[in-house]
């Protein structure tokens, strides 16, 4: 399985961002959530600002606040198989397209310095949460919530990233 990882950085950002490390973190998300899988697939990572996440969250999830990660997947997972969202026919080409999380940058330097951690760390907990999230995870209820942050923990530790729980 190849995974592509297209990453735009919104301009006031672009400096401050390690796009190999956010690479190195979606392709890991993928691979432990997606473990069966033999599909090339490809996910795209926004970085941006709160105006327009708290604009993304407000449109689409119909809460008016600045978030930390979004995530807009074209598939959920059931039984370990990739279902898509949407009734057009799913189109066969090289890459499997996964879908889109967004990160505010803003968000995370905030969180990071909340929580004990570097910005580095806290990127890729949001970049990983983000993928498992297209990947069809969740966390509303305990039992998906713990399954989830395990998928997480192995994503971060694969990775060598030290993350101080909040």
């Amino acid at each position: 399985m190849i995974t592509r990882v297209r990453i735009t950085v919104h301009k006031q950002f672009q400096r401050k961002v390690r796009r190999s490390e956010l690479r190195s973190i979606a392709k890991t998300a993928v691979k432990i959530g997606w473990e069966n899988s033999t599909k090339s697939n490809r996910v795209s990572v926004v970085i941006t600002d709160d105006k327009t996440i708290k604009l993304l969250n407000t449109n689409y999830r119909n809460i008016s606040e600045i978030t930390d990660v979004l995530a807009f997947p074209n598939y959920k997972l059931v039984n370990s198989q990739l279902v898509s969202l949407d009734d057009f026919p799913t189109v066969t080409n090289a890459y499997l397209e996964l879908g889109e999380i967004v990160i505010s940058y803003p968000q995370v330097i905030r969180q990071a310095l909340n929580n004990g951690n570097s910005p580095s760390s806290e990127f890729a907990l949001l970049t990983a949460h983000g993928i498992l999230h297209l990947l069809g995870y969740d966390h509303e209820n305990i039992d998906n919530k713990n399954h989830m942050w395990r998928l997480q923990n192995n994503v971060l530790s694969s990775n060598g990233i030290d993350f101080k729980k909040p």
